[in-house]
């Protein structure tokens, strides 16, 4: 319910305004990729957009955009052990 109400208030604001209301591209990240987004949902469209223009987030450290549920799904499998594992974690590091 967050999601569509969050998304409602960003179109009226864009319709007020005549221009796209800007949102932080962390907050994008965090949006579930789900099927079901009611038509228009103008959000799933920003965050598919950031990510297939290969976006980044942050200011001082950029970061490529990447959706939380991609994470999630590309760690589906491994055990925790696997993922907190001293190698895996200085990968991860390094690669940010």
């Amino acid at each position: 319910h967050l999601w569509k109400t969050l998304d409602e208030m960003i179109r009226l604001l864009s319709m007020a305004s005549s221009t796209p209301v800007p949102l932080p591209s962390q907050l994008l990240g965090l949006l579930p990729k789900r099927q079901d987004w009611p038509h228009g949902f103008i959000l799933e469209e920003y965050a598919n957009s950031l990510n297939l223009a290969g976006g980044t987030i942050g200011t001082f450290h950029q970061s490529e955009f990447v959706r939380v549920d991609s994470v999630t799904n590309r760690d589906e499998g491994k055990t925790n052990s696997d993922r907190d594992s001293p190698r895996n974690l200085l990968l991860s590091s390094s690669s940010s």
